[in-house]
């Protein structure tokens, strides 16, 4: 089971949504969204604007008059290494993470000890 709320930023001050007009905004829009099946990576970048732009009119005012947005979707993550519009898989998980840093070790220790037994261990670690 995956957290759904890994994908928002630690910032975002939920308490600050006006979740009612939320609800009646987003039903709204996706009653009119229909997904394109020759396309399913724009339809999904199509859904997740949705739910972030929404979120985003929902906000409710602070003291000063002034909104913030609570989610950007160019700041939806803090890892610095990933392109702005990555789509983020929802299959990948922690074992597969684990997988691919275990193929990654099994490699170097190849890299660094060229012999059969590294070998063998590297063509393990790649086959899983």
């Amino acid at each position: 089971a995956t957290d759904s709320s890994a994908n928002i930023p630690p910032h975002a001050n939920l308490k600050m949504v006006d979740w009612e007009l939320y609800e009646k905004r987003v039903n709204e829009l996706l009653s009119e969204f229909q997904i394109d099946v020759c396309n399913l990576i724009e339809s999904y970048n199509n859904f997740c604007n949705i739910i972030i732009s929404t979120i985003n009119e929902c906000v409710v005012c602070s003291r000063s008059g002034s909104t913030t947005k609570v989610i950007s979707p160019s700041t939806s993550h803090n890892n610095k290494h990933r392109t702005k519009n990555r789509i983020p898989l929802i299959w990948w998980n922690e074992k597969c993470t684990k997988t691919v840093n275990n193929c990654k070790q099994a490699y170097l220790e190849f890299k660094l000890n060229p012999c059969v037994d590294t070998f063998i261990n590297f063509k393990r670690a790649q086959a899983l």
